[in-house]
């Protein structure tokens, strides 16, 4: 379920019939559709929020700063993200360089 979210939010243009059939072996038909909504939606909040320059409130910016990958919950990450759907933070997105 999470290698779904995550490309779908990553890289969602390389979403396969595949990725679904994969999805569709742990879940039903129902919950691998509510799977993708409540991704899609995140993506959808995140993007709006960056788009409008909505700031982390105070205990999310202090967790993501204190992070060394930039990941706002580092004890819910993802440990290695190598390759090419990796996700790299850039300054815009970094939280200490809105200071």
């Amino acid at each position: 379920m999470l290698a779904f979210a995550e490309k779908m939010t990553v890289n969602p243009s390389a979403m396969t019939r595949g990725d679904l059939d994969d999805l569709r072996k742990h879940f039903s038909d129902e919950q691998a559709f509510d799977i993708a909504v409540i991704a899609a939606l995140f993506n959808f909040m995140d993007r709006i929020a960056d788009a409008f320059g909505v700031e982390l409130d105070s205990v999310l910016e202090q967790m993501a700063q204190a992070s060394p990958e930039g990941e706002a919950l580092p004890e819910v990450a993802a440990k290695n993200r190598g390759g090419p759907a990796a996700v790299q933070i850039d300054k815009a997105s970094d939280p200490k360089s809105r200071q």
